[in-house]
């Protein structure tokens, strides 16, 4: 989850894409596109224009290797493997941090930008007990048994629990966007909120993800509300990826780069304009004995 106040400074609506696809990079390729670790243009323009800087996750900053990539020039205000008190909470502690750090905020503090990573739909599908809406469901994770390939009623225990982990982090963003809103700040933030994949749960004999390059793992959601600009309540069939966050992003901030990028801006898609399109999107994972993947308009292979 991303929020940017004060996004025109740089230079409640939402939208929601249908078709987004990260790639292996992950978060990482959303800040850096497919430009090198050194490339760290989006972070440098914020904090060349005095924005605040905080980025807060109960998970590790240190692997996959966020802070010598994306944060490497903020490290300072990444606070990660933020604890919870509440079994199943894994993000209650993330969401009590980004109240409290907004609430500190004095009057007249300059925009911000947070990065807001929630760990509940990783690993073991973590939920506190008022968000099993969906049953049954499995007592839990075992990845070498998962490994082996599972029964389809097995296979449906774990997406139940996988679902009310999402149900879970759902209700974490609602406490994220009443934070913005207690402190008056909801209708002056470009607030993104995304994910880094999807996952397997069974399609293509993959439960979790990370080995196929199927949109069951590659294919993420993308919401965008950025009030007074984003038509309230439309969708998106324009076909984008986590490497076109980086351009569009620097074209909002009115940041201007000339090293080459296959990422394309989607901010005119955004506001309802005319927007360019990819020939194609292509993907390749090294694992496993390397994946490789191509979409072309509405035919994939």
């Amino acid at each position: 989850l991303l929020a940017l106040t004060d996004p025109d400074g740089l230079r409640g609506d939402a939208r929601r894409a249908a078709d987004d696809y990260r790639n292996s990079g992950g978060v990482i390729e959303m800040f850096q596109g497919d430009l090198p670790a050194s490339a760290a243009l989006l972070v440098d323009a914020l904090l060349a224009s005095g924005h605040d800087m905080v980025v807060l996750t109960a998970a590790s900053m240190d692997y996959p290797e966020f802070r010598s990539t994306c944060w490497v020039r903020i490290e300072d205000v990444v606070e990660d493997r933020i604890p919870t008190q509440r079994e199943g909470g894994r993000d209650d502690g993330v969401a009590d941090r980004f109240e409290q750090w907004l609430a500190e905020r004095a009057d007249g503090a300059p925009p911000f930008f947070a990065f807001v990573q929630l760990d509940g739909p990783h690993q073991a599908y973590d939920f506190p007990e008022e968000h099993a809406v969906f049953e049954p469901y499995a007592d839990g994770l075992r990845y070498l048994e998962i490994a082996g390939g599972q029964a389809p009623e097995e296979v449906e225990l774990i997406f139940n629990r996988y679902r009310n982990s999402v149900h879970y982090v759902d209700a974490v963003i609602a406490r994220l966007y009443a934070a913005l809103e207690a402190e008056g700040l909801a209708e002056s933030t470009l607030f993104v909120v995304t994910g880094d994949h999807g996952e397997g749960l069974g399609d293509h004999g993959e439960v979790t993800h990370g080995s196929l390059a199927y949109d069951t793992t590659l294919r993420v959601p993308l919401i965008v509300r950025w009030p007074g600009k984003i038509e309230a309540g439309s969708v998106s069939d324009h076909i984008s990826a986590f490497w076109d966050f980086l351009p569009t992003a620097c074209e909002i901030a009115d940041i201007e780069f000339e090293i080459e990028t296959d990422g394309i801006s989607y901010l005119p898609e955004l506001l309802g304009g005319s927007q360019p399109e990819h020939d194609y999107l292509y993907w390749e994972f090294q694992e496993q004995g390397k994946k490789q993947a191509v979409r072309k308009g509405n035919w994939k292979a």
